[in-house]
């Protein structure tokens, strides 16, 4: 499966991003919206491992998660934002 991260060839980390803030703008004066979950079950496909925390944009979860909940903060302040842990969010390594 090659759709475990937050983007794939065909759908681009530009395109996550904007269909996150899209949301993000759609309901953001609807009071029963207050968390928005970035990605569900981010997870490593054939040949490819993500990280957390290693700077790498092209794998490293933390920082990808860390750009989006800021931009959609910018937007909605008043919004929680759920990380989700990696490898279908049993995998909480450093």
């Amino acid at each position: 499966q090659d759709e475990g991260f937050w983007y794939t060839e065909r759908f681009p980390e530009e395109k996550w991003m904007e269909s996150l803030l899209d949301m993000t703008r759609r309901f953001r004066n609807n009071s029963l919206v207050v968390a928005f979950d970035l990605r569900n079950e981010p997870h490593d496909i054939p040949g490819r491992w993500m990280t957390w925390g290693d700077g790498n944009p092209a794998t490293d979860w933390a920082y990808a998660a860390e750009r989006a909940g800021n931009a959609i903060l910018d937007v909605n302040p008043n919004l929680l934002i759920v990380v989700s842990a990696l490898c279908f969010c049993m995998d909480l390594r450093p």
